[in-house]
């Protein structure tokens, strides 16, 4: 049997692979929440998405779909009264996901051949717009509050545009408050807190569970394998690390290409690159 689902999944992959231009992941859950098929990047997120769809196919109509998490391409798609697809990418934009409804009516009979003896979900949910979300518990994203130390003295000289953005780095406003306030560019803000925690003069307020972004430095060119300066492994996670995916991201990326094994893994190697000075980390900010 479960060689029938990975047939569906490979029948999914091969409709819209190309056109999304990078690589789904795919996964087939009943409506219990129950894995039927799932590729084994997503596997370290399986009880999440098994309690998702065991709390919320209710809310959906077939051929409905759900974004459940911001700022994530992960769409879950109810396809049958039996069954939801779920599809994940590292690249590109959600919505490019939702040409998966093209070929639901195809996808859905063949699941519908498979699960001929399971029964369907009931009772049927009142139908819900393209655009509708199911409630759940979204994994926000933390707040960061930056805040000027001790170490900030009167004699100190700054840059106009530092002082616009130390200004507000009072313990109170958010990063997200401190760009809207001065009017200046995220990355401006980022790049000025950062420097100025470097020379321990900004500190950090955390509320919530943050989410980091590896940053590159510097470029790390191949010869530095070649000289032990950085290990072949390393060279290759630092590919991935293009400024705008969180750690998770890139941990399935790099899992995927057979780079690393564990999260844990991919961990020790970045702290490894920090210590290094070809690494830093960012605070996601929404």
């Amino acid at each position: 049997m479960a060689f029938e689902y990975e047939k569906v999944a490979k029948l999914i992959y091969s409709k819209i692979g190309e056109s999304l231009q990078t690589r789904p992941y795919i996964a087939i859950y009943d409506y219990n929440g129950n894995s039927l098929y799932q590729d084994k990047n997503l596997q370290d997120f399986s009880d999440t998405l098994s309690d998702f769809i065991k709390r919320n196919f209710k809310f959906l109509e077939v051929g409905d779909h759900s974004i459940p998490f911001s700022g994530r391409n992960l769409v879950i798609f109810r396809v049958t009264n039996k069954a939801a697809v779920v599809l994940y990418t590292i690249k590109g934009y959600v919505g490019q996901i939702l040409s998966f409804k093209t070929i639901l009516p195809e996808i859905s009979f063949e699941l519908d051949k498979i699960m001929g003896d399971i029964p369907e979900f009931v009772p049927a949910a009142p139908a819900f717009s393209i655009e509708s979300e199911v409630p759940t518990e979204k994994k926000e994203i933390a707040k960061i509050f930056p805040n000027i130390t001790k170490n900030v003295k009167k004699k100190d000289k700054f840059l106009i545009e530092e002082m616009a953005v130390l200004r507000f780095a009072d313990g109170k406003n958010t990063i997200k408050e401190i760009v809207e306030k001065t009017g200046t560019n995220q990355e401006d803000v980022l790049r000025i807190l950062e420097s100025f925690a470097d020379k321990k003069k900004v500190d950090f307020r955390i509320e919530g569970n943050p989410q980091m972004v590896p940053i590159l430095i510097k470029e790390i060119p191949e010869m530095s394998v070649n000289l032990g300066i950085i290990t072949k492994k390393e060279l290759e996670i630092s590919k991935a690390c293009t400024g705008n995916r969180i750690i998770e991201e890139i941990f399935l990326e790099l899992k995927y290409q057979n780079v690393v094994e564990s999260l844990e893994e991919l961990n020790k190697h970045l702290d490894s690159m920090i210590r290094k000075k070809f690494l830093r980390m960012r605070f996601l900010i929404e």
